[in-house]
């Protein structure tokens, strides 16, 4: 493979072949056209004009390459819930609560997928949707997220985080959350619309119905 000289000076810093975001746009392109399992960490560098340790040291393997970029979504649902916990969210009624934490989720949504990232992270979830390789990849990072839904559901129901109906609740929140999600990034650019939107109509399913059991 021929190395860009640029790349083989190394200028003081990181060169910028080595911009993790341009590197994992080139990915993504690549797995589009040749397809995510065809294509090779190998073919990745080659395709991003990087070394096979550079792209390693910034992504670990091919999973990486496609989850990595979905850090900023859960760092935004994360400061996102701690604030609403730290502020002591749904201390009113039970549907209060629940109403509260679905507005919560739809504004970190609304951060986190702005014009500039939406496009690419839509394409990020196309492969994960149809890779349960990828799916199981992620899992870890989907679990974690769902388990920071317990603390304001169980205070929005009363009940401690232990509770089946809170563990259940933030299962199926989540749950509708990443489905919808998925569903969005189906739809073809051009009559996508927000992210936020298609989020909000299943988490009002979700929440009408928990809120319900505790009414």
């Amino acid at each position: 493979m021929q190395q860009n000289s640029a790349t083989e000076r190394r200028p003081r810093g990181r060169p910028a072949t080595a911009n993790p975001d341009r590197v994992a746009r080139t990915a993504l392109e690549l797995f589009a056209r040749v397809g995510f399992d065809e294509a090779t960490m190998d073919d990745v560098a080659a395709a991003a004009g990087i070394s096979r340790r550079t792209l390693f040291r910034l992504f670990p393997s091919k999973g990486e390459l496609v989850w990595g970029g979905l850090d900023d979504v859960d760092s935004a649902i994360a400061a996102r819930l701690d604030g609403a916990v730290r502020d002591g969210l749904a201390a009113t009624a039970p549907r209060d609560g629940l109403r509260a934490l679905r507005h919560d989720l739809v504004a970190a949504l609304d951060v986190a997928f702005d014009e500039r990232t939406a496009p690419l992270s839509a394409a990020r979830l196309r492969l994960i949707a149809k890779h349960p390789a990828l799916r199981a990849h992620g899992a870890p990072r989907l679990d974690a997220v769902a388990r920071l839904l317990r603390a304001p559901i169980a205070r929005a129901l009363g009940r401690p985080e232990d509770d089946l109906s809170v563990v259940v609740g933030a299962a199926v929140t989540f749950s509708a959350l990443f489905a919808a999600i998925l569903a969005w990034a189906q739809v073809d650019e051009s009559e996508r619309g927000e992210v936020s939107g298609t989020v909000d109509a299943a988490l009002r399913l979700v929440s009408d119905g928990l809120g319900a059991s505790r009414a």
